[in-house]
């Protein structure tokens, strides 16, 4: 189950990576690229981070900590849900019509950047736990497995970096680094899968 799970996570980002960046590059309110790429993020998250839910890596142990990461994890996922093209939709019409955003896409990147840094605390702490911890396979697939999150961190900032800069020349390098960071997500999630 856990190299299914992670072999599908990695082989979602490698082949969605050329949509989430056509996503990225598109400019227009009628994104043509915005629902296939999101299904196909969709498909990484849930086969990777179901997976991890259901034959759990070592957890981060400072309640505090966790609490904040349990928090920023349904943080990030209420905003790609809010700030998405349905959502939004949704939201015009409702009582929470004030959510209704000029530029949805770029107001949720924003969100999701700044919703980056309690994540990578989060992280780099849960690092020095397992520095501490001693050896064993459970703790090897955490190992693995983190930098992975950390990466999406530097592709979530080269998103938003991109979708706010006028310029395409200078776009598509924020589009390049974003690409780059999807490859070594995928290539870690198989590596997750093989180590298992």
């Amino acid at each position: 189950m856990y190299t299914t799970g992670h072999t599908t996570a990695g082989f979602a980002i490698f082949t969605g990576n050329f949509l989430f960046a056509a996503e990225a590059m598109d400019s227009s309110p009628t994104n043509a690229y915005g629902v296939p790429s999101a299904v196909m993020g969709i498909i990484a998250v849930v086969a990777a981070g179901g997976t991890d839910a259901l034959i759990a890596e070592m957890p981060l142990n400072n309640a505090p900590l966790s609490a904040i990461r349990k928090a920023t994890t349904v943080c990030t996922v209420m905003s790609k849900l809010v700030f998405s093209g349905p959502g939004q939709q949704y939201l015009a019409t409702g009582k929470l019509s004030f959510l209704k955003a000029d530029d949805n896409r770029k107001v949720g990147a924003v969100l999701n950047s700044v919703l980056v840094l309690p994540a990578l605390i989060c992280s780099c702490y849960h690092f020095y736990e397992l520095s501490e911890k001693p050896e064993s396979k459970e703790r090897s697939l955490t190992i693995i497995g983190k930098p992975s999150s950390m990466v999406q961190y530097f592709g979530r900032i080269s998103y938003t970096v991109t979708l706010h800069d006028e310029d395409p020349e200078t776009r598509a390098i924020s589009v390049g680094i974003m690409a780059g960071t999807n490859v070594v997500m995928a290539g870690l999630e198989t590596a997750c899968a093989s180590v298992f």
